[in-house]
């Protein structure tokens, strides 16, 4: 299945470049939106975004995109009682069967989890897929990253300094630059 967001790009350099995978696993529609940003700000500093859904992820894991990745891009919410976002399930279920262990063995992950701090499952779901990349081996680009919707600004502050560590942390600064890559036409 095809993956929506920012079609992957070339640098400025003209050299194709490290291809970022973004996954998203959302029920209402807050982590897809950051996914999609997160797609964004990674054409802009240069990288070819992949961004989609966690269970599309297994397709696009599958076919072998995340093997030289600069990392594997995780925002996911939970929902319920713990359970992971409908779109991001089947994904879960996957990796802890170990069905995409020889796909991901050597990629680079962060996670941000976006949750409600009354709920007595705050960020389940980020929490269990941390955990099992851990039980695997895989190494984080930094600590995960628990938001709290019940903050001053909801997701939105913390979405922020987190994406700029996400970057800092793949060896860029904190402004990226689109180039010439979109064009914007004046209406006539």
């Amino acid at each position: 299945m095809p993956c929506c967001g920012p079609t992957p790009v070339k640098s400025n350099d003209s050299k194709s470049s490290t291809a970022v995978l973004v996954f998203y696993g959302s029920q209402t529609g807050t982590a897809e939106a950051y996914g999609k940003m997160l797609g964004t700000y990674a054409a802009s500093h240069g990288f070819e975004p992949i961004v989609c859904s966690m269970n599309d992820a297994v397709d696009v894991v599958s076919e072998g995109k995340a093997k030289g990745a600069a990392a594997m891009i995780f925002v996911t919410s939970t929902y319920g009682t713990g359970e992971f976002p409908s779109n991001a399930s089947a994904f879960y279920k996957e990796l802890t069967a170990g069905k995409l262990d020889k796909h991901i063995a050597a990629t680079p992950y962060a996670i941000l989890g976006l949750g409600n701090s009354k709920n007595e499952q705050y960020n389940a779901a980020a929490k269990k897929l941390d955990a099992a990349f851990n039980s695997k081996g895989l190494k984080s680009i930094l600590p995960m990253q628990l938001s709290c919707e019940l903050q001053a600004n909801g997701h939105d502050a913390v979405f922020r300094t987190w994406k700029r560590s996400v970057w800092a942390a793949l060896g860029c600064s904190a402004v990226g630059t689109l180039g010439s890559t979109y064009a914007v036409e004046k209406a006539t």
